[in-house]
């Protein structure tokens, strides 16, 4: 594998991440303040930390590093998306829904095959696709892709959470595109959802951040947790799916390395941002896998940008409790 296909699939990530920044910009002024302006300001500052990020992990990670050679464990790493892909729905269909499928999924690769457990974790959310969005087949042919985007692109974007999600965003889109098809219908969120997104996203970063750093258990055990108990919270409260689905996705917000957000503060900093972009996505590409993680994704790229702006420029990252950004 070529240090081309390394950048290809970097690329890819980023991209992905830069699409749904636009997708969603003018509707998060719209929904938040009422105003287009504001989500032309959002996406923005989106559009440059998804670019500075890409840069430095293309600079860092990829260019003038050895090709990637596939070996045994790279299959090992598809087998696992392809197998846990179809296993969230089926949990999914069986009333329990995607965000605990999802995370049932994960936590039982976590207990049982911890080599294997951040691709196949990353095949949950090809498989919180809706059916109308990818049929089996389609399922199948995201994994694929989603598969082939984690091998090559499994040196960049590490520690940022929400890559997992974004690669399997990435295998869902390149198939819909592929096919024809297109987004579930989806429409906007009350003013009360969307406070309590932002709410529940920031509580679930936060949480799954620390789960996480429980005993050195780990993201994928944290951010499964936090799904398993949201996801089920939903099952019992009516009218909760959309505030469930914001603490996952503010779960996968909380599985950043301490090396991209560097404290708890850090973490609820990119929990908010993941809130807001979560209530302004919630229209855009309804249905499609990994959407979730590519909201937390651009959340994290946002906010340790931010975070390296100030603390390299402004000075104020011994202010508020910050260690130094690496990586």
């Amino acid at each position: 594998m070529r240090p081309t296909t390394q950048a290809t699939g970097t690329a890819m990530l980023a991209v992905a991440a830069a699409g749904l920044v636009l997708a969603s910009g003018a509707t998060a002024g719209l929904l938040l303040i009422g105003h287009a302006g504001v989500g032309f300001l959002f996406s923005l500052v989106a559009g440059v930390a998804v670019p500075y990020a890409f840069g430095r992990e293309l600079a860092t990670h990829v260019v003038g590093e050895p090709p990637l050679v596939v070996t045994r464990t790279d299959a090992g790493f598809l087998a696992s998306i392809l197998v846990a892909a179809p296993a969230t729905r089926l949990v999914a269909q069986t009333g329990a829904g995607v965000v605990v499928g999802s995370g049932v999924v994960g936590l039982f690769a976590h207990l049982f095959v911890q080599k294997y457990e951040a691709p196949a974790y990353c095949g949950t959310f090809v498989g919180m696709a809706t059916a109308s969005v990818l049929s089996w087949g389609g399922l199948l042919a995201a994994s694929f892709v989603a598969g082939g985007v984690f091998i090559a692109a499994q040196r960049a974007f590490n520690g940022f959470g929400g890559k997992l999600g974004t690669t399997a965003f990435v295998g869902c889109g390149v198939v819909v595109l592929a096919g024809g098809s297109g987004p579930d219908v989806g429409t906007a969120p009350s003013t009360a959802v969307v406070l309590g997104g932002i709410a529940t996203a920031t509580a679930g970063a936060v949480a799954a951040y620390l789960l996480a750093r429980l005993r050195g258990l780990g993201p994928v055990f944290g951010s499964s947790v936090v799904g398993i108990l949201a996801g089920g919270v939903s099952l019992v409260v009516p009218g909760t799916t959309l505030l469930a689905a914001a603490a996952f996705c503010g779960s996968f917000t909380g599985m950043s390395h301490s090396g991209r957000l560097p404290s708890v503060a850090s973490v609820g900093l990119a929990g908010v941002v993941t809130g807001l972009l979560f209530a302004a996505a919630v229209p855009v590409v309804a249905g499609f896998g990994g959407k979730l993680g590519t909201i937390a994704f651009v959340a994290c790229l946002v906010t340790h940008t931010l975070l390296a702006v100030a603390g390299g420029r402004l000075g104020v990252d011994e202010a508020f409790g910050f260690q130094p950004l690496e990586g």
